[in-house]
C-alpha cells in the first residue's frame, strides 16, 4: 500500500478480508518494503500501481520468495508491472499489424480537433462487464458450477493467453459484451484475444494474474469468490509441465 499504489484497489482488498472474511491482514507500505521480511507470509497481493520504488534488487527479492512455493496474487496494472518487469513468461495481447497490401490502402482519416478528447475517451475501458469461460476444474473455479461468469473490467491491462495450455484459468468469452460501452477496436482486438485470469509458475510458486478487479468498489460478488481461492488455495496449483 502507500505511495504509487491503488488506493482503491488495497482499500477493496483490505475491506474483503477485514470486514467480510473477518481476517486480519498485514499491509505494507511501499517505503518499507526493503525492510519487509516476507518469509513470514505465503501470499501477497499487488494491485494496481506504478510501484517505481522497486528496484531490480527488490524485484529479485521478489521473484526468490515466490521461487520458495508462495503465491504472488497480481490484480490489474500489477498483472500489467510483472510482466512488464519480466516476472513472469506471459505477455500482453498486442494488436495484429495489417498485411502491407492492406497497410498501402489505409489512409489517415482527418477529425476535427475539438473532438480529440472525444475520441481518446472512447477508447478507454471505463466500466464494462464481459462474459468469460471459466474452467471449473481449476483450484481457481472451486465452488463455481458454471463455466460462464460476468467481470468487471475498468482498465487497459488485457493478457495474452498463456502458452500452457492449463495456465489460463479464464478467456473472455466469444461474444464477451454484456453491458457497458467498449469501442470496436477494444472488443475485436484486445478483449476477444485475451485471457481474464491466468497462473504463471515460478520455481515452486505461482503468480496468479488478473487481468480485472475482481472486488470491484466490494460490490462485485460474483469474482470475490476467485480472488478468495487464489487466497486460500493457492498454495495447491501447479501448472502442469
Amino acid at each position: 500500500i502507500g505511495e504509487g499504489v491503488s488506493s482503491y484497489e488495497a482499500g477493496e482488498v483490505w475491506h474483503l478480508l477485514d470486514t467480510r472474511v473477518h481476517m486480519p491482514i498485514t499491509k505494507i507500505r511501499m517505503q518499507n518494503f526493503r525492510r519487509a521480511d516476507l518469509d513470514k507470509y505465503n501470499t501477497l497481493v499487488m494491485v494496481s500501481g506504478s510501484y517505481r520504488q522497486l528496484d531490480s534488487l527488490q524485484n529479485v527479492k521478489l521473484k526468490n520468495w515466490t521461487a520458495k512455493g508462495n503465491t504472488l496474487i497480481t490484480i490489474a496494472g500489477g498483472a500489467k508491472w510483472a510482466i512488464d518487469k519480466k516476472l513472469v513468461k506471459e505477455s500482453l495481447t498486442k494488436k495484429a499489424k495489417p498485411k502491407s497490401k492492406e497497410k498501402m490502402k489505409e489512409a489517415v482519416k482527418r477529425l476535427p480537433y475539438v473532438e480529440a478528447s472525444e475520441h481518446r475517451g472512447r477508447e478507454r475501458v471505463g466500466g464494462v462487464i464481459f462474459e468469460v469461460d471459466l474452467d471449473v476444474t481449476h483450484p481457481l473455479g472451486f465452488g463455481y458450477r458454471s463455466s460462464k461468469l460476468p467481470v468487471y473490467k475498468n482498465n487497459m491491462v488485457f493478457l495474452a493467453p498463456s502458452k500452457s495450455p492449463y495456465a489460463t484459468v479464464a478467456k473472455y468469452a466469444e461474444n464477451p459484451h454484456i453491458d457497458g460501452f467498449v469501442s470496436k477496436n477494444n472488443l475485436e482486438h484486445f478483449i476477444k484475444p485475451s485471457a481474464s485470469l491466468l497462473v504463471s509458475p515460478i520455481g515452486s510458486g505461482r503468480v496468479i494474474l488478473f487481468a480485472d478487479d475482481p472486488n470491484f468498489r466490494g460490490a462485485w460478488y460474483g469474482t470475490n469468490k476467485l480472488f478468495l481461492n487464489a487466497l486460500f488455495l493457492g498454495s495447491e496449483i501447479r501448472v502442469p509441465r
